[in-house]
């Protein structure tokens, strides 16, 4: 090996050795002049701590001074949060309100009710008119009648109030509901949504229409009564009752004069449709089609009459 070589493996290896020594003794560390601060050394859990300087003993050396470490108390689980910093949330879960899955609960199914605020509104915009005729139900001989919107909501008529909703049209009954902050469900039948069947509104929103758009020129619909549930005008406005006036009213529907259908060949079906309308005392024997009944056909009758219907199987 020549002179020249010998000088260039000498110097590698000199390099070689200085690179070592750096990496072993970290000199870049102990030569850095970068401050560090006390906050930028945050003391993880079970780290020792180095003594207050209340505790310190002055009269020991730095050395032990420096070394003296007091044990760390276990954080609580409030001061582990705070210690783990701003970036680490803890999203507590809410209580669930204490709100029933039964919509039952949230209201009442309005029925006929829902109808008498929606008629007086459309009165009020010019929908309607007051005094005109509108097509009812029809009666035990299959006979049209007309009648004024007040005389269908007196009277209850399903069908003079679907007729009505022809009247104003489907479109401005929905607006309506939706103004009024009524939601039915998606897809109902807006027949369905006037007679108030299939869904519920809150008792007090349901006064609050009442209040707002029925007037003086509906007093003689109240009281206002269907099965178990109503409305009367009270002193401070409208207000829910609980059938008391379906009670009261009982001796007037015993007055009521009605006449005894022809049911004569019609289906049982239809004949019991037919005697409903007057009387929940309906006695069938048999069945397809009528072939006597009792009372007599056009007979006068009053009240809840008991009414008996045979069908064919009934004389065999």
């Amino acid at each position: 090996m020549n002179k020249k070589s010998k000088k260039r493996a000498f110097l590698v290896c000199t390099v070689l050795c200085l690179l070592y020594a750096v990496v072993a003794f970290r000199l870049p560390e102990k030569m850095s002049m970068r401050r560090i601060s006390a906050e930028e050394i945050a003391p993880s859990k079970g780290t020792l701590l180095p003594v207050p300087d209340a505790d310190i003993d002055r009269n020991a050396p730095p050395s032990q001074r420096a070394l003296s470490p007091i044990p760390v108390t276990p954080l609580s689980a409030e001061t582990s949060d705070a210690a783990m910093g701003p970036d680490v949330t803890q999203t507590s879960v809410p209580e669930r309100e204490s709100l029933s899955a039964d919509i039952s609960q949230s209201g009442i199914e309005p029925s006929l009710l829902i109808c008498i605020p929606v008629v007086c509104y459309a009165l009020k915009e010019g929908w309607l008119d007051k005094e005109g005729l509108i097509l009812g139900k029809k009666d035990a001989y299959n006979n049209v009648t007309w009648k004024k919107p007040l005389e269908i909501l007196k009277d209850r008529d399903e069908d003079g109030i679907r007729s009505i909703l022809s009247t104003i049209g489907q479109k401005r009954v929905l607006e309506f509901m939706e103004k009024e902050g009524i939601s039915p469900p998606p897809g109902l039948d807006p027949g369905e949504i006037i007679l108030g069947k299939g869904y519920r509104v809150d008792a007090k929103r349901l006064l609050a229409l009442y209040n707002k758009y029925v007037g003086a020129q509906c007093d003689g619909l109240f009281p206002y009564s269907l099965g178990q549930t109503g409305i009367a005008r009270g002193k401070y406005g409208f207000e829910m009752t609980k059938g008391e006036d379906e009670i009261n009213n009982g001796g007037k529907t015993a007055e009521t004069e009605w006449m005894m259908p022809n049911l004569a060949n019609l289906p049982m079906r239809l004949a019991i449709d037919r005697l409903s309308v007057h009387t929940t005392r309906i006695k069938v024997y048999g069945n397809g089609h009528v072939t006597g009944q009792s009372p007599k056909a056009f007979e006068r009758l009053k009240g809840e009459q008991e009414c008996v219907i045979q069908g064919r199987a009934g004389n065999e």
